[in-house]
């Protein structure tokens, strides 16, 4: 669990790197990552940010809420090219699963669909800190 925070938050950085525009997690919460406890309502802010500052590489889609009512997050990131073609991308990956009726052959080489869960049923406030 802690490598898949710690990947995560990697990749926040990385992510950081290419989108000048964007602040930091450390700019945005006002304390390092793993400092002191992060709440639900400031990481689905600090996302909103993120999809508001680059729309070319980050796509956020609220898919569900919590027993609590709050938000359940989905963050698309990907280069420009890739967030364009969201759905070509889902639709192959689908055919690589056999999961559709249609006869066309998937693209083995395309883009990777990497799914990162960070909040445990979604209500946890454990998982988004580092120990």
């Amino acid at each position: 669990m802690k490598k898949t925070i710690s990947l995560f938050y990697c990749f926040l950085l990385v992510f950081h790197s290419f989108a000048q525009s964007v602040p930091s997690p450390e700019s945005f919460l006002g304390y390092a990552l793993g400092g002191r406890f992060t709440p639900h309502f400031k990481i689905v802010e600090y996302f909103k940010r993120v999809a508001q500052a680059a729309p070319a590489l980050m796509k956020l889609e609220q898919y569900g809420e919590t027993y609590e009512g709050r938000p359940l997050l989905l963050a698309y990131i990907a280069s420009p090219e890739n967030i364009q073609r969201l759905d070509e991308i889902r639709l192959n990956n689908l055919r690589l699963a056999g999961m559709t009726r249609d006869k066309i052959m998937p693209d083995e080489n395309a883009p990777a669909i990497v799914w990162l869960v960070i909040m445990s049923m979604g209500t946890s406030p454990l998982l988004p800190r580092r120990r």
